[in-house]
C-alpha cells in the first residue's frame, strides 16, 4: 500500500509547481480513488512501478522473468 501511494505522490509531484498545488492534486487523487486507503484494496504496488524502480529497491537479482 505505501509503495503504491508513494508512487502516486511522486507522479503528482512531477506535475505540480509547488507544495500547495501538490496538496490539491493529491486531494483530487484521493477523491478519485487513485490512492489505496484500505488493506482490503486488491491493487498491488508492482503494477505502478517500473522495472527500474523494482530493481533499485530489491536489486537486479530479484527480477526473474
Amino acid at each position: 500500500m505505501d509503495l503504491w501511494n508513494n508512487n502516486v505522490g511522486r507522479k503528482y509531484n512531477k506535475k505540480s509547481k509547488n507544495r500547495q498545488e501538490l496538496v490539491q492534486l493529491l486531494k483530487i487523487a484521493l477523491k478519485n480513488g487513485e490512492l489505496i486507503i484500505s488493506l482490503d484494496d486488491l491493487r498491488k504496488h508492482m503494477k505502478s512501478m517500473s522495472m527500474r524502480a523494482i530493481k533499485t529497491l530489491w536489486g537486479p537479482s530479484s527480477i526473474h522473468i
